[in-house]
């Protein structure tokens, strides 16, 4: 079958199918001495290391926007014995602190805009050939197969999610040589196949490399994917007996940060796995390149890279910020969801205050203990002291009132989310159909930048 040339979106993109399918023979294992497997543990190690430590202030944005998108809109997250920590500083028990999550519909709604349209392919013959007419036909239709099998859309879904949510999502795109696709179990006579392709997401908590302001991430180096896995995985997978080196909760991401229970007083009860991909000139150590995958200290794998030689990692970003990372637009509105619910919490306990008010009474007229929000209550006081009255309170300024739409008009602009975004009518007597469409345009013009990243990791 004649290659054909598969246009994803620009014409010069191709994709050479049969090179593809044979990236099982591309990918050689690397003979390597004891003394040169020991240099590469320690190597990759201490570059860990320093990686992790080197985006210690991103993870920290993620962390708060996590926390805003789940609802935990008062809390902070801190340190304590070192170990990260979330919690709500205590107040009177007559403080309100109402929440009102505009985040989490506001993600959702780019998460749909953005993963709406199924990504297509259209592959080109070389010639008028009937022969290569039929190549580009079953290209497509290979195209077609490769997505639903992989499951594809799920897999956008959550690379969407996190790019949202953190700025940056990641595909990863490998050939597995024991994967056995269920689809052909049972299905053929003889043995099935091993080796396929696999497409999962990968968060950018998994994903380190060694420098922020390149954004590029072919220029890169190298990068590492770290992980976690239990013992009994380990030695399934690895047939090597390792000791726990690290909690699962805690090494990656904080369970805390997720609503889940959080790990502090857990014990080391996994293996940190760590796959480092190595571009040529990388590394000293082995200057050829390739990737090594250790497991706790033992050096469990070592092969060549692909033969063409790129990473199988592919970034999408939300927000670009000329860096590796890119921004989310929680960024600009977690400070605003804030001032929404301080404002909210305001006018419930003004409200509160109203319904039972504040009693002005001579000293020892009556007793405090016995003065409850019971209907019919009988309130007892001592002749001769002065009755007890209510406190003359003052209604909230109109202007207060007035600040939640400002806040959420705030919000609408700088997420370009809109009445008109949402399929309600902006109002202003805007009705014709063209000028309702020219306003939708105007909002997803802000997604610019996220499209074309999608296009592009789409196209890789």
């Amino acid at each position: 079958m004649t290659n054909p040339v598969s246009q994803l979106n620009e014409p010069q993109s191709t994709i050479d199918l049969t090179a593809l399918m044979n990236l099982e023979q591309n990918s050689e294992s690397i003979k390597l001495s004891e003394d040169m497997k020991v240099k590469m543990v320690q190597w990759i190690k201490s570059e860990y290391q320093k990686m992790k430590a080197a985006k210690e202030s991103n993870k920290r944005q993620w962390y708060t926007n996590l926390l805003m998108f789940y609802g935990n809109q008062y809390a902070e997250h801190y340190k304590r014995n070192n170990i990260p920590e979330v919690g709500v500083r205590r107040g009177p028990s007559w403080r309100v602190r109402q929440t009102v999550n505009l985040i989490r519909p506001l993600i959702r709604t780019e998460i749909s805009r953005l993963t709406s349209q199924k990504p297509t392919s259209t592959a080109v013959p070389a010639t008028t050939s009937d022969s290569d007419m039929f190549a580009a036909q079953a290209a497509e239709q290979t195209w077609e197969f490769i997505q639903q099998r992989v499951n594809f859309s799920h897999v956008q879904e959550r690379v969407t999610f996190w790019s949202s949510i953190t700025g940056t999502g990641f595909y990863k795109t490998w050939w597995d040589n024991d994967y056995v696709d269920p689809f052909v179990l049972g299905a053929i006579d003889q043995a099935p196949i091993k080796g396929n392709i696999r497409i999962k997401p990968a968060t950018p908590f998994n994903i380190f490399v060694p420098d922020l302001l390149e954004e590029e991430i072919e220029d890169q180096p190298f990068i590492f994917e770290a992980y976690t896995k239990n013992v009994t995985w380990v030695k399934r997978f690895w047939n090597i007996d390792v000791k726990p080196n690290v909690i699962s909760q805690s090494e990656i991401i904080e369970a805390s940060m997720l609503n889940m229970p959080s790990a502090n007083d857990a014990k080391p009860d996994s293996v940190l796995v760590i796959e480092a991909w190595i571009k040529p000139g990388g590394s000293e150590i082995y200057p050829d390149g390739g990737m090594f995958t250790i497991v706790g200290d033992e050096l469990v794998e070592a092969s060549s890279l692909y033969s063409h030689a790129q990473y199988p990692y592919t970034k999408q970003i939300s927000i670009p910020t000329e860096k590796f990372y890119g921004d989310s637009v929680l960024v600009d509105v977690n400070n605003l969801q804030r001032e929404f619910n301080r404002l909210r919490s305001q006018i419930t306990e003004s409200r509160n205050r109203m319904a039972r008010p504040q009693l002005l009474a001579p000293v020892g007229s009556i007793d405090p203990k016995k003065y409850t929000s019971q209907p019919g209550l009988i309130v007892m006081y001592k002749p001769g002291w002065g009755k007890p009255e209510p406190l003359p309170m003052q209604s909230l300024p109109p202007y207060v009132l007035e600040d939640q739409d400002r806040i959420r008009q705030a919000i609408e602009d700088i997420s370009g989310q809109h009445q008109v975004t949402r399929g309600m009518a902006p109002g202003s007597g805007v009705t014709a159909a063209t000028a309702i469409s020219f306003l939708q345009e105007q909002d997803d013009s802000l997604l610019g930048p996220a499209y074309r990243s999608i296009e592009q990791a789409m196209e890789k």
